[in-house]
């Protein structure tokens, strides 16, 4: 199955390496930016499958 995770924090990269353990094909990884320079858990996993998109809300919603 492909899956897109929006989560956060170890308990995000937990599900993140059950579900690949599983089998199923992560397409997407969307977790929050990285603050004061430290990545999110999650988010470190993300570099090293996806190309990380920049994605800003405010202009999206106009």
């Amino acid at each position: 199955m492909k899956l897109a995770i929006i989560g956060q924090s170890v308990f995000g990269q937990e599900v993140y390496s059950s579900l690949r353990k599983q089998g199923h094909k992560v397409v997407g990884v969307f977790t929050v930016p990285d603050k004061d320079g430290k990545a999110d858990p999650l988010g470190e996993l993300s570099p090293l499958l996806f190309s990380p998109l920049p994605v800003d809300l405010e202009k999206q919603l106009d």
